[in-house]
């Protein structure tokens, strides 16, 4: 497992939802910022998602969206190496 300060390239984007919020949410107005610690695999998976950072009937959705992406690992001397990746969401309804 790799810090992504020591990588010659982070992880990419590759495809993924945005976050959904539940109609009880998007009822209730939720906003605010969800940080949410994970492990980007060297397969490109998200996995094993910690919060830092919560925001009441918003962390569902944001974990969901979070773990169906998939990237393009980081790299270390060429090759595919896991790193630990901090995500900050933040949550806005439309006004």
């Amino acid at each position: 497992m790799f810090s992504e300060d020591v990588v010659a390239a982070m992880p990419v984007l590759l495809s993924g939802p945005d976050v959904t919020l539940s109609p009880e949410a998007r009822r209730t107005g939720v906003e605010g910022t969800v940080r949410v610690r994970c492990i980007i695999t060297a397969a490109g998976n998200v996995e094993g998602c910690e919060v830092l950072e919560r925001l009441p009937l918003a962390e569902a959705a944001v974990l969901a969206a979070i773990q169906a992406r998939r990237y393009r690992p980081a790299e270390v001397e060429g090759r595919a190496v896991s790193v630990r990746h901090l995500f900050t969401i933040h949550i806005r309804q439309a006004r």
